[in-house]
């Protein structure tokens, strides 16, 4: 099992390889449950793994992601205004 009191990570891999290729087989057939049984066993297979590694990751580490989503946004939110001035001024040119 993926919480048991020892260490296995041969096993935790093996999870993670046969949950992405259940993906991937589910993909390629476009099958839905697959794609979302395996889907939702990475996602919780990743976050069990954030989880054991959180004290090992430095604490600049939390800043520095801070740091790139606010950048992220501001670039998003200056994307955002100049493609609303570009269509004020389509709008503006029809009439």
């Amino acid at each position: 099992m993926l919480v048991a009191p020892e260490p296995q990570p041969w096993r935790r891999c093996c999870s993670g390889v046969a949950a992405l290729g259940v993906v991937l087989a589910g993909a390629t057939r476009r099958w839905q449950a697959p794609v979302v049984l395996g889907g939702t066993t990475l996602t919780l297979l990743a976050l069990h793994e954030l989880v054991r590694g959180w004290d090992l990751l430095p604490r600049w580490i939390f800043l520095a992601v801070g740091g790139f989503a606010l950048i992220a946004l501001a670039a998003t939110y200056e994307r955002r205004r100049r493609d609303l001035t570009r269509l004020r001024a389509a709008v503006g040119r029809m009439g």
